[in-house]
């Protein structure tokens, strides 16, 4: 298996219960090579903690990025308060359990305890399948659980955003929001650099963290003596975000120019 379709098949396995390490030693020249690729677009990298909560971390630090959003409809757009990595991934399970019948068919059974899996009542390979969802999800909840390609396409409709990943090693790839049938942006993009660890950070307009540290060192000005996260998970205290900034492009500059396009 070439290194491309290595790197994509374990971004996509969704057996990853252990939490995440420290990113590797390569993670630095990662990081540059990610920041010479984004740079056209006008984006750049913005490191989370590689605890396990990546994923939620990064979509999270984008949500309190957002400014308000000038498409109609924004009223009804949920997180108009920023939630923390966990508040999120807590919604994100239960929007998963709520909208069970659409996302059992995709649960891998491997990943849950052959004990935990058993329910003596269950008497149909139906109510058999629910209940390995029911596993899947309540696990997904605790702290430091990888989140997998279903908890993508889950946050995308949670979230009602189109979801971009950028890769190094393979074609980038966008999950579209499927409320907005392809035929205009989402209300919202989360942008994500995903390495071969497996470990996801922030992508962000160029901006964004200058934007931040002026909103941190004008509150230290003003009086205020507490010190900036160095979570980008964290809520920020800095000037809002133009939503024009984080306008939708339509390509990456991977090895092959593509980005691929998936509606689920």
């Amino acid at each position: 298996m070439g290194r491309g379709k290595e790197s994509r098949a374990r971004h996509m396995n969704l057996s990853k219960w252990r939490c995440e390490g420290e990113l590797d030693k390569h993670a630095p020249v990662a990081r540059r090579r990610f920041d010479e690729m984004l740079r056209p677009l006008g984006v750049q990298v913005m490191e989370v903690e590689g605890d396990g909560n990546c994923f939620f971390r990064a979509c999270s630090a984008q949500l309190q990025l957002e400014d308000e959003l000038e498409e109609g409809g924004t009223d009804d757009l949920p997180f108009r308060e920023a939630p923390d990595h966990m508040a999120l991934r807590e919604a994100v399970c239960d929007y998963m359990w709520k909208h069970r019948e659409e996302y059992q068919p995709f649960i891998d059974a491997s990943v849950c305890d052959e004990a935990e899996a058993v329910d003596p009542s269950v008497s149909s390979k139906d109510e058999e399948r629910i209940r390995e969802l029911e596993v899947y999800v309540e696990r997904m909840r605790r702290e430091g659980v990888w989140a997998g390609h279903v908890e993508i396409h889950a946050t995308s409709a949670l979230c009602h955003a189109d979801i971009t990943v950028y890769m190094l090693h393979s074609p980038s790839y966008s999950v579209r929001y499927a409320g907005s049938a392809g035929k205009h942006p989402a209300p919202r993009h989360f942008r994500l650099a995903y390495y071969d660890t497996g470990h996801y950070d922030a992508v962000v307009p160029m901006d964004a963290l200058n934007r931040r540290i002026q909103g941190c060192i004008a509150a230290c000005k003003a009086g205020h003596t507490g010190q900036p996260s160095k979570r980008a998970g964290d809520r920020a205290s800095s000037a809002p975000l133009s939503n024009r900034a984080m306008e939708r492009r339509a390509h990456t500059p991977d090895s092959d120019g593509s980005l691929r396009i998936l509606e689920l």
